[in-house]
């Protein structure tokens, strides 16, 4: 497992162009980091020399994402939709890696689900996977940077692109853009 003292600062290639962007040592917390863009989030942070921990609903898909990591990331079994589970994910990452700098929501992912077949229940459903999982990892996070510092820690959203067309997606996009609103306008961190 990672360690609080962090390793050395290693330094990224982007198109050729070395970048240091002074995440040596930092704690990231990527929710929904075993799979897609949650683990190429994590595999840039690792290549910063930041401390990297990652989610997943799946053990199997943290055992899969560390083999193709090929190095130490903490990984946690956990269902981000339910606000307890996501307060112990943040407190057993800080037991092992120390105090969360950076904070990337990529969980979830809504249920397609055909207009006609929508239902009020499948509407909680979708809101629940891409809406409060994002919610349930910053309130506590955020609160916890207050405590250190008005001026410190980064939240970062994502999502991936939701098909055109669709009055569900629609939706999803509009939660999911007021989610990373409020992230940015209530903390001032990104």
């Amino acid at each position: 497992e990672p360690t609080k003292s962090g390793e050395g600062a290693a330094v990224s290639q982007i198109k050729g162009r070395a970048m240091e962007l002074g995440l040596s040592g930092k704690t990231v917390l990527v929710g929904g980091g075993s799979k897609g863009i949650g683990l190429a989030c994590a595999q840039a942070f690792l290549a910063e020399g930041a401390k990297v921990a990652i989610t997943s609903r799946d053990p199997a898909n943290i055992a899969a994402a560390k083999a193709k990591l090929g190095c130490n990331i903490f990984g946690v079994a956990a269902d981000l939709t339910d606000a307890a589970q996501a307060a112990k994910v943040i407190a057993d990452v800080e037991r092992e890696l120390g105090p969360v700098d950076v904070l990337v929501n990529s969980a979830g992912a809504a249920k397609r689900t055909p207009v006609a077949d929508l239902t009020p229940t499948a509407w909680r459903a979708a809101m629940d996977a891409k809406y409060f999982t994002y919610i349930h990892m910053m309130d506590p996070v955020v609160k916890r940077m207050l405590g250190v510092s008005e001026d410190t820690g980064k939240l970062l959203g994502l999502d991936k692109r939701l098909d055109q067309g669709s009055p569900a997606d629609e939706s999803l996009r509009n939660a999911s853009f007021h989610s990373n609103h409020l992230s940015h306008s209530s903390t001032q961190f990104l």
